[in-house]
């Protein structure tokens, strides 16, 4: 027969499960054996950890079952419980409704004469350390000989053979040792005069800091 016995309204559902285990004297794991209730569901009752418990019929079965434990009447404890998990519900609630009616803020982008000015000073920097890092990593680097013609060694009975191409800007380019004047993008024409047999020509581009591109050419007149 249960007892009747006086539950403080202003203790917690977690407080008073505890303070009932103590006084039988039981711990969670010998509880958990004796009313066949997980002792995980046991720890969030004691702990108050309600978002962790299963469906409300289930965690009435388990207040009962541990009132016929402790024999006392499970119906306080489930009113508290009750009690306890619509205040938690209605916490939640109220938090998800101001998260949902909260007003969505975007920065705002004024377009003003003085933005614009800042926005053109700052592509036209950016353009400009593009171009400088452009022309110095050229002017690091290897020159560069784009020979169009002849594109291959070959054999011919010419007298003279036509050299075309392209070398990198501010490049010394010399055939032969022989210095070959190019254009202001770097174009260059110039014929060169054969010999009977092999003819090694030596295309040699040369920038200000002294590194050298060698292109080579073996041609045979017959």
């Amino acid at each position: 027969m249960f007892t009747a016995k006086k539950i403080d309204s202003f203790e917690t559902l977690a407080e008073i499960f505890k303070k009932l285990r103590q006084e039988a004297k039981v711990s969670l794991g010998e509880l958990s054996c004796l009313t066949e209730i997980p002792k995980k569901y046991l720890t969030y009752l004691e702990n108050g950890d309600y978002d962790y418990l299963p469906a409300d019929v289930y965690v009435k079965g388990y207040l009962r079952a541990c009132g016929r434990f402790f024999k006392k009447n499970p119906e306080p404890l489930i009113k508290i419980y009750q009690r306890e998990r619509q205040i938690l519900r209605n916490l939640e609630r109220k938090k998800d409704s101001r998260e949902v009616l909260r007003p969505l803020k975007y920065p705002r982008l004024v377009i003003t004469p003085r933005n614009f000015t800042w926005f053109f000073v700052i592509v036209t920097l950016v353009m400009i350390c593009i171009y400088f890092w452009y022309e110095i990593d050229l002017f690091k680097g290897l020159p560069r000989i784009d020979l169009e013609n002849p594109s291959y060694d070959l054999r011919t009975n010419q007298d003279f053979i036509l050299f075309s191409g392209k070398v990198s800007k501010q490049a010394e380019l010399s055939f032969n040792a022989q210095a070959v004047w190019t254009d202001e993008n770097g174009e260059f024409r110039v014929e060169i005069p054969l010999q009977e047999g092999l003819n090694t020509i030596y295309l040699v581009a040369t920038n200000k800091l002294g590194k050298e591109k060698v292109v080579i050419r073996n041609i045979i007149k017959y």
